[in-house]
C-alpha cells in the first residue's frame, strides 16, 4: 500500500519536486508497475499536492526516463526491452570503464579525490542490509562520483542520454544482501585502484562490475519487463 504522507520530503523544494520526488520513490521501490498508469487526480490525493505540481512532476520524470507521455494514455510507468537492457549495459561498460581510467590517471591532482577517499571509507563501512533504496542512491552516487573525477563532458552526455526508463526499479528488486554484498567489494576495489592512480586496474574492475550487473539483467525473467 502506498503511504500518503510526505514528511520525508523536503519542505523548501517546489511542489513538483515534491512529486516528483514522492512518484520517483513509488516507482524505484515498485509501487508502481512498469506500464501503469498514473493519474493525476489519484497521485494529487496520495501527495496532497494539486494536479498542476503533479503534472509538471510528471514531465520531469518523464525528462529522467522513468515515466513515459502516450498520446492515448497520458503518462505511464516506462518499460524497456531485455535485449535494449543488455545492449545499455555493453556499452555502459566501455564508457564506465574508461572513466575508471580517466579518474585514476587524474587522482593525485583531482579536485575530486576528497570525495573518492570519503567514499571508499563509507563502502568499507556500508551495511548491505539497509533499505534498498538507501543502498540505491548510494550506488548511483558512486558511479556518478567516477565519472565526474574522469572529467568528461563527453561520457558524462552520453551515459545520461543512455539512462533506460525501467531499469533503476528493475535493479531495486533485483537486489538481495549478497548482491549488494559483491557489488560493495567491486566498489571498493574500484575506489582503490582509482586512488593508486592504476589506470588500466581502475577501468578492469569497472569493467567486470558493470558486467556483472549486466548478467543480472540478461537473465530476467520475462514479467518483470511487463
Amino acid at each position: 500500500m502506498i503511504s500518503t504522507t510526505m514528511t520525508s520530503l523536503d519542505k523548501e523544494e517546489s511542489p513538483a519536486h515534491r512529486a516528483a520526488a514522492f512518484i520517483r520513490g513509488a516507482i524505484l521501490e515498485a509501487r508502481f508497475a512498469p506500464g501503469q498508469r498514473l493519474v493525476e487526480s489519484e497521485l494529487s490525493s496520495l501527495t496532497g499536492l494539486g494536479r498542476g505540481p503533479v503534472r509538471e512532476a510528471l514531465r520531469l520524470l518523464a525528462a529522467e526516463g522513468l515515466v513515459a507521455i502516450e498520446g492515448n494514455k497520458g503518462a505511464v510507468v516506462a518499460r524497456a526491452s531485455k535485449a535494449m537492457m543488455v545492449e545499455v549495459f555493453e556499452v555502459r561498460e566501455l564508457l564506465e570503464g574508461l572513466a575508471a581510467r580517466r579518474a585514476a590517471l587524474r587522482a593525485a591532482t583531482s579536485p575530486h579525490l576528497e570525495s573518492i577517499e570519503r567514499a571508499l571509507d563509507e563502502e568499507s563501512l556500508r551495511n548491505v542490509d539497509d533499505s534498498g533504496l538507501i543502498l540505491m542512491e548510494a550506488n548511483e552516487h558512486l558511479h556518478q562520483l567516477v565519472v565526474d573525477a574522469a572529467e568528461s563532458p563527453v561520457i558524462e552526455r552520453v551515459l545520461v542520454q543512455m539512462q533506460l526508463p525501467e531499469l533503476s526499479s528493475i535493479f531495486f528488486r533485483l537486489m538481495s544482501p549478497t548482491i549488494w554484498r559483491h557489488s560493495r567489494e567491486d566498489h571498493i576495489g574500484i575506489l582503490n585502484t582509482i586512488l593508486k592512480g592504476d589506470g588500466e586496474a581502475a577501468e578492469q574492475r569497472m569493467r567486470a562490475h558493470v558486467r556483472r550487473t549486466a548478467a543480472l539483467f540478461a537473465d530476467l525473467p520475462d514479467e518483470l519487463l511487463r
